[in-house]
């Protein structure tokens, strides 16, 4: 009795065993075939189904003990990830909406975070760098539709997810030059630009941004000479001169300037290397004739003052020069002289 009592006791155990293996078995099938099906659905571009599948599957797996599966997903996960980033980034191509966009944006981020959480380095870092890119893209969208504020805030954004992009500077200066900002706090931001621009060998940011720059000191400059403001204006024009611009306006605008505060010497400095860089033709140059003449007017060389009038007369200019040769300076060859 007791030998038979202890040969169903080995049965029953070996029958456990068997039983353990063919339910392990059986579960290492089933988590397989999920998997595969997992697959084929990233395959087929279903990613969002892709990803519910294959966590499912590290779950089922780390609950069996199949650490073998578990690698397998953990190196699928965050590629599958990067591919539905990518293709919401594409969405947003086809139609440019602040909607597609946000919800690029949260794909890339969805994405680093996977990548980081199963330690695939490289993605995640790929992620994090075009993150403050679409943050950029955003804001011109934005800004397209006069968000303004909103482009702003976004573009805060993308300079705190990288304080090194030049890009990202520039479109924040254009936005505040659009919201009315000071003159000075635009440049900054134009010359932070720079900055980087130059830093990083992106000299297509460094030029847009240095031109952006001039024009902005020369409009503020141009008005605040305007409205009377001499040393004002001069100080912003002067600034503008300091970017080695070619634009000539800014040393017409200068020698304007001097003009008025009766500086003569200094205006026809500034007349001559405004004349130098204007390459229109005789119309675009007769304004800035007309300021070197009345500063040779004002320094007594007449024969100077009637030379450049002469140039002068042409367009809008061309009764003030004939009134001023004729009449003030009675140059030869005029009825008053």
């Amino acid at each position: 009795m007791k030998r038979t009592l202890q040969g169903l006791s080995s049965l029953l155990v070996l029958l456990f065993i068997v039983g353990s293996v063919s339910f392990a078995q059986d579960a290492k099938t089933a988590i397989t075939n999920a998997y595969n099906a997992a697959q084929e659905k990233a395959t087929a571009g279903s990613y969002e189904e892709a990803i519910k599948e294959f966590e499912d599957v590290y779950e089922d797996a780390e609950e069996a003990g199949l650490a073998d599966i578990q690698e397998l997903v953990v190196g699928q996960l965050p590629r599958i990830y990067s591919a539905k980033a990518s293709e919401a980034y594409k969405v947003f191509q086809a139609n440019q909406s602040l909607e597609t966009i946000d919800a690029a944006i949260e794909a890339f981020q969805d994405a680093q975070n996977a990548a980081t959480e199963y330690g695939e380095s490289s993605i995640a870092a790929q992620m994090a760098n075009n993150i403050p890119q679409l943050y950029y893209v955003k804001s011109l969208v934005q800004f397209r539709q006069e968000d303004l504020e909103g482009a702003s805030a976004t573009l805060d954004l993308a300079i705190a997810a990288n304080s090194n992009y030049a890009q990202a500077y520039f479109q924040k200066a254009i936005v505040m030059r659009n919201q009315g900002k000071a003159t000075t706090d635009v440049v900054a931001m134009f010359d932070q630009a720079i900055t980087l621009a130059d830093m990083y060998g992106q000299g297509q940011v460094a030029t847009r941004a240095t031109n952006q720059a001039v024009q902005t000191l020369l409009s503020a400059g141009a008005q605040t000479v305007q409205d009377n403001q001499l040393t004002r204006g001069i100080d912003l024009l002067t600034r503008a001169a300091g970017y080695e611009t070619d634009e000539a306006d800014v040393f017409f605008r200068l020698a304007e300037a001097y003009n008025k505060r009766s500086l003569y010497n200094d205006a026809v400095t500034n007349a001559q290397k405004a004349l130098e860089l204007e390459s229109g033709g005789v119309a675009d140059k007769a304004k800035i004739y007309f300021e070197l003449g009345f500063a040779y007017q004002m320094q007594n060389n007449k024969d100077a003052a009637c030379s450049a009038m002469k140039n002068a007369s042409y367009g809008q200019f061309r009764d003030s020069a004939n009134h001023k040769m004729e009449f003030e300076l009675k140059c030869p060859g005029t009825s008053g002289s």
